[in-house]
């Protein structure tokens, strides 16, 4: 069951964040409860000539981490547009 639990909580999360956009809360009823979900927004790693902006929105990669007793167990990378701010 564990490992259901943490895709669950996983994608629950990057769901949740796609929807509502990076300057959310995550909503904690959504995951098990079993596991910390963090997340974060990082430029994405891409060739020196890729655009990055397209009209008011910038790629970014969004990384949502499960973790227990403070360790990393997973994570899920995602490149996503995002409102340039």
């Amino acid at each position: 069951m564990e490992n259901w639990e943490r895709i669950h909580d996983l994608t629950a999360a990057a769901e949740y964040l796609l929807l509502h956009g990076p300057e959310t809360e995550l909503d904690e009823s959504i995951f098990t409860g079993e596991l910390d979900i963090n997340y974060r927004y990082e430029e994405p790693q891409l060739p020196a000539d890729t655009e990055v902006n397209w009209g008011r929105k910038r790629l970014q990669t969004l990384i949502v981490e499960a973790l227990k007793d403070g360790e990393v167990i997973d994570s899920l990378r995602l490149d996503c547009w995002v409102e340039a701010l």
